[in-house]
């Protein structure tokens, strides 16, 4: 049976038992001892460990190369502003080849800067991320041949999928050749 505010139990039919419900205070819990309330980070009842007493502050973490993680959250060498692609897109020269175009631009800096693009006529998520990663394989071999101060933007083909990364790279020298970008 539940009871109600006037105190009258009432049967629940469903389980075939009593049921009594009262009003319960909020303030109650708070008052009971040892209760679940967010205190201090300390504890009283157990003793301190002695990792605890090391210094607690924020470390910063650590990259595979042994950087600090927020050196490499940006990375000088990648394009990632709309303004640097609309940069290219409008005063940049483009050449192709047979997996990959490539369009490039003089930036004034003392580095060369590139992205990897695969739109939706590549493929699906799967063939798209392969092909961005074939590109940026072999851009990785070939990195030291190119010419610094220039901002690179690689563009993969749909013919792209399915091919191996010796074709992908093969592609992407002879458009830097007929760019001019490798030295």
């Amino acid at each position: 049976m539940l009871k109600w505010k006037n105190n009258a139990p009432r049967e629940d039919k469903s389980r075939g038992v009593d049921i009594y419900e009262d009003d319960l205070s909020a303030e109650k819990a708070a008052k009971e001892e040892r209760a679940r309330i967010p205190q201090e980070d300390e504890d009283q009842q157990w003793p301190q460990c002695p990792e605890a007493e090391k210094d607690q502050g924020q470390e910063t973490p650590v990259g595979i190369k042994g950087q600090a993680s927020s050196s490499m959250a940006h990375r000088p060498e990648v394009l990632r502003f709309k303004r640097d692609f609309d940069r290219i897109y409008k005063s940049g020269r483009s050449k192709g080849d047979k997996y990959v175009v490539v369009l490039h631009r003089a930036n004034g800096l003392g580095h060369s800067r590139r992205a990897f693009l695969a739109s939706r006529k590549v493929g699906g998520a799967v063939t798209r991320n392969r092909a961005r990663r074939l590109m940026k394989e072999s851009f990785r071999k070939m990195e030291n041949e190119i010419k610094p101060g220039t901002d690179i933007l690689f563009i993969a083909r749909s013919t792209i999928a399915g091919t191996g990364c010796a074709a992908v790279e093969a592609s992407m020298r002879q458009a830097l050749r007929k760019s001019g970008l490798l030295q």
